[in-house]
Parts: structure tokens; C-alpha cells; sequence
């Protein structure tokens, strides 16, 4: 859920089309010493789509929000056979929480 834009996402695996919506993020540890890089998808090829996102664009991401907080909702394509990933795009702004 985009809490900011109030937008709940959902997967479009689950209506049978070949794509998949990730979460991103840099959140602050459990025991508040530093940060963490959290990604997950609401299925696997979600994940699998953060992770094509994050080695295709991470320079961009580092020179926009460095080391601080942020989040995103990502969403891939994928190929109906192999299930590859064949692009991703953010799904959400890059939010800053810093901004929030």
C-alpha cells in the first residue's frame, strides 16, 4: 500500500498477466544502530524483479538517496517462459522518508 498516494497494489500474476509488483526500501535496524536493505515481492518473480531493478539502476539509486532512508514499489515483465525478467520500472516514487 502507497500510504502517501493511498494506492493499494496488487500483483497482475494473480490476473494471469506476466508481471509482478516488488517492494525496495532502506529501513533503520530493529536495534536502531544503522540501517538495512529490505526487498521482497508479493510473489517471487516480484523479488526477482527488486533485485533486476537494483542491478540496473543502482548508481542512480545511491546518487539519489545515498545512505538514507527510502522506499518504492517496483514493478517487472517477465517472459511466459522461464519466467526472466525482462524490465522493471518504478511502480511509486522514490520516497524519501527523511521528506516524509
Amino acid at each position: 500500500m502507497d500510504q502517501r498516494a493511498d494506492k493499494v497494489y496488487r500483483s497482475p500474476m494473480d490476473s494471469g498477466k506476466n508481471s509482478c509488483v516488488g517492494y525496495l526500501a532502506r529501513l533503520p535496524r530493529p536495534d536502531q544502530h544503522g540501517t538495512f536493505l529490505y526487498a521482497c515481492g508479493i510473489h517471487a518473480m516480484g523479488l526477482q524483479g527488486v533485485i533486476h531493478f537494483v542491478e540496473n539502476n543502482l548508481a542512480k539509486l545511491y546518487e539519489e538517496v545515498r545512505t538514507r532512508r527510502f522506499s518504492m514499489a517496483i514493478e517487472c515483465d517477465f517472459a511466459p517462459e522461464g519466467h526472466q525478467v525482462t524490465a522493471t520500472r518504478g511502480l511509486t516514487p522514490l520516497y524519501r522518508h527523511d521528506e516524509a
